[in-house]
């Protein structure tokens, strides 16, 4: 972003035949600019430094683009009347040309120009809003494509954290990708990244679950969305539980349908829940135990000091 607003304020100086120029950025409060960029002459001036919440009520007239929405042309500055200070250090200005950007009516950005040696115009006016629009976009794709950026980091981030692979299946072409995760969840002799036939996973998972994954795959319909846990085999033998989650979308080109999903290992998930669900239940009739019961309890009376107007009953009957 910074190296977008150094070429446009560079370009700017060349193209009105400026001495210096600036871009600024209006905050979101409306009320504070961020000031941040000068075209190499001016920096060669002046001692002017990054502000990042500098009060446009002690700006000069320079800011007048911001105040009024609008571009304002100065082509004696020195001789107007309240013209107020300019950041300290600035250069001396004898002529100036600024610019406001509007984005979903607000003021977004400042760019400016000055000392000009001859009068700045209506030419010079129309050629510099064009410019500073452009640079707003061009500023503004930037931060969109940034966040994209950071949205893809953070969620390959957190699929790394929990080990989760994304697939794609199209039921015309009948072929499956799989990406690169899915080796760690299956082992590495299960190849990702590149496309397959179903039998790549058929081989993993349990014989016995055979007909369900293909159930889900081969017969989708166009508002399919399923989740289902497989038994699996890891490269190493050893028996697993995956969670196999997908839905249908739209094909970007054509019509039909394409099944995208995540694949995630649960087997530890699983088995913590099968060993609770042991602690607080009878392993023959499958009823609340002894420990079911004073947990209940427990709950009931943390409750009941919190909230004394809930009371309850227990009834006992041996």
């Amino acid at each position: 972003e910074p190296a977008i607003a150094a070429a446009a304020i560079e370009l700017a100086v060349a193209i009105t035949g400026s001495e210096i120029g600036y871009v600024h950025l209006m905050n979101d409060d409306q009320v504070t600019i961020e000031l941040g960029t000068w075209s190499a002459a001016t920096l060669r001036q002046c001692t002017a430094v990054y502000d990042r919440h500098y009060p446009i009520s002690q700006a000069g007239v320079w800011a007048d683009s911001a105040r009024h929405r609008r571009a304002c042309i100065h082509n004696d500055y020195q001789a107007l009347a309240g013209k107020r200070g300019l950041p300290e250090g600035h250069v001396h200005l004898v002529r100036h040309l600024g610019v406001p950007v509007l984005g979903s009516d607000r003021v977004v950005l400042l760019m400016g120009v000055g000392n000009k040696p001859t009068d700045y115009d209506r030419d010079d006016l129309a050629c510099f809003q064009a410019l500073a629009e452009h640079a707003w976009v061009l500023i503004r794709r930037r931060r969109e494509q940034a966040a994209l950026e950071l949205a893809e980091r953070q969620f390959r981030d957190l699929q790394e954290l929990a080990v989760i692979s994304i697939w794609q299946w199209d039921p015309v072409e009948r072929t499956l990708l799989v990406d690169a995760t899915a080796g760690r969840i299956f082992g590495a002799d299960f190849a990702g990244g590149s496309p397959c036939a179903i039998d790549a996973l058929l081989r993993v998972v349990d014989a016995r679950d055979h007909r369900v994954l293909r159930a889900v795959l081969e017969g989708p319909a166009d508002d399919a969305s399923f989740g289902i846990d497989l038994r699996a085999v890891r490269s190493d033998g050893a028996a697993m539980t995956v969670h196999f989650r997908g839905a249908a979308y739209p094909r970007t080109q054509g019509h039909g349908i394409i099944l995208r999903g995540i694949l995630q290992d649960v087997t530890e998930r699983r088995e913590l829940s099968r060993i609770k669900y042991q602690a607080g239940h009878d392993g023959l009739t499958g009823l609340a135990n002894r420990a079911a019961l004073l947990a209940e309890l427990e709950a009931a009376l943390r409750n009941r000091r919190r909230r004394p107007d809930r009371g309850f009953a227990v009834h006992f009957v041996d």
